[in-house]
């Protein structure tokens, strides 16, 4: 039988196999298109201590439009920011010069090259390379790490802390740059007013502690005032700001010039001088003030102190005729009075007892006076001095003693009885103060600026101690807070 369709197939089938196409391989895919690039050959990336030179050079390739090594294009090396302070430096091949910038044109085999130097913060830091020309743009990133250990380092260094209040420190071991260093480290009280647990401090008895900080050999102390608690108000720039005790929470309370402030009773307004009006003006913590007296009938006005009970403002003024004299008026401005009735007496810098009844006041570096609001009458008390304060309890008076020769509102930190006994300094030795004085609400604390200074002193009599308020501002005349 002659070859043919074999039998049970049915004809279309073998018509539609015989009409399907035969099978072709796919085309490849197109070549790459060609054009400019950049591309790192070498040093491109490193890790090494601050202040090192990298031993290999930062080399590229730049290919230029037919996508071929390309020479004569300028290729520009420079430092760009990261989130850290970390900066390398570059440098042309035949220069020391490192900056920057700096900039190499390719040669025939499309290189071109710098000298690459760490900077001295440890972190990433980023060059950033540019061919303008191609407007082609790419970067690498190094890795800075600190240098070897010289010391440690406690942070903060001198400061304070409210008694039974806790504080953090940051203590490092650095290198000569203060970079920290991840060594380890262990912190020690030397002292038995603070006490630690790790890094946290806490204020234990009042007095000026001492903690040291130890690692890889070295060690730091530092001075750790632990104070008492409480708000404060001092003149700043013709701005009268108030804080803690501790330096902390400064925010502004009103605009005023001069050298004396008082707080209310209840803590809610100050009274202070203001030249620039010729009056005493009255604000409140927010700096909503008013002007509290006229100058008609007394043309100059300062040192004002609020009564006890909160109803007067004492103060001292020059009237008309220029003759200086003590004055009070109601806190609402009126019911102003004339308080001295002996000529000498000038009424200087008035503070009021606090049950009421009299008023110590003096002439400026001359005797105190103990005015008696009830009879009108008055008696010298023997110390000279300015700025005088009653304690709360009436048993203390605190002021700045004048020197012989007598100072410019220049003296000693000191107290007296209110007869003018026992007289004692209670400031830091050798230091002299300026400006109004306070006493803390309990009568155990009074707070002074030492002269020439951008401090506050804190003095306890009865415990013999003198802190300083860990700050850095130009308070004067500062004043406490009754509540």
């Amino acid at each position: 039988m002659r070859p043919g369709i074999p039998m049970g197939v049915p004809l279309f089938a073998v018509f539609l196999a015989c009409s399907q196409p035969t099978s072709t391989t796919p085309p490849p895919p197109p070549p790459p298109s060609s054009g400019p690039s950049l591309q790192f050959i070498a040093g491109a990336t490193g890790t090494d201590t601050i202040q090192s030179r990298a031993n290999q050079a930062l080399v590229v390739e730049v290919h230029g439009q037919n996508g071929r090594p390309t020479a004569r294009l300028v290729v520009r090396f420079e430092t760009a920011p990261t989130n850290s302070p970390a900066v390398m430096y570059v440098a042309n091949l035949s220069s020391n010069q490192f900056g920057l910038l700096a900039t190499d044109t390719t040669k025939d085999d499309g290189h071109a090259s710098v000298l690459v130097a760490y900077g001295i913060h440890p972190g990433q830091a980023r060059v950033r390379v540019r061919v303008p020309e191609l407007g082609l743009v790419d970067s690498v990133f190094f890795t800075i790490l600190s240098g070897t250990a010289v010391r440690t380092v406690l942070a903060p260094h001198d400061t304070g802390v409210i008694l039974g209040h806790h504080m953090t420190y940051r203590g490092a071991v650095v290198d000569r740059f203060g970079n920290p260093r991840p060594d380890s480290v262990r912190y020690r009280s030397l002292s038995p007013e603070i006490s630690l647990t790790a890094n946290v401090l806490t204020g234990q008895s009042f007095g000026l502690g001492r903690i040291e900080l130890a690692g890889s050999g070295f060690a730091d102390t530092g001075a750790v005032a632990v104070l008492p608690s409480g708000v404060l108000a001092a003149f700043s720039s013709g701005t009268l700001v108030m804080f803690s005790t501790d330096g902390t929470g400064l925010q502004d309370v009103v605009t005023a010039y001069g050298n004396a402030a008082s707080w209310s009773p209840d803590g809610q307004q100050v009274v202070a001088e203001q030249p620039g009006l010729g009056g005493l003006i009255i604000s409140d913590l927010h700096g909503h003030a008013h002007l509290l007296t006229s100058t008609d009938s007394v043309t100059y006005q300062e040192a004002p102190q609020f009564s006890h009970d909160g109803q007067w403002v004492y103060f001292h003024g020059d009237d008309v005729a220029g003759a200086s004299s003590l004055y009070r008026v109601k806190t609402d401005g009126t019911g102003l009075q004339r308080i001295s009735v002996i000529p000498a007496i000038e009424g200087r810098m008035p503070s009021p007892s606090p049950d009421g009844t009299r008023v110590l006041t003096g002439t400026f570096g001359g005797p105190f006076y103990m005015v008696d609001l009830a009879s009108g009458t008055s008696t010298m008390i023997p110390a000279t001095g300015y700025f005088a304060r009653w304690a709360p309890q009436g048993d203390r008076i605190a002021f700045v003693q004048s020197t012989s020769p007598a100072t410019d509102g220049f003296g000693l930190l000191s107290i007296m009885n209110p007869d003018g006994s026992q007289v004692r300094n209670v400031g830091a030795p050798n230091v002299t103060y300026y400006g109004t004085v306070d006493w803390s609400p309990d009568g155990q604390w009074i707070v002074a600026h030492p002269n020439l200074t951008r401090t506050i002193h804190l003095a306890n009599p009865d415990l013999g101690i003198v802190l300083t308020i860990p700050a850095a501002f130009d308070w004067q005349s500062p004043t406490w807070k009754p509540r």
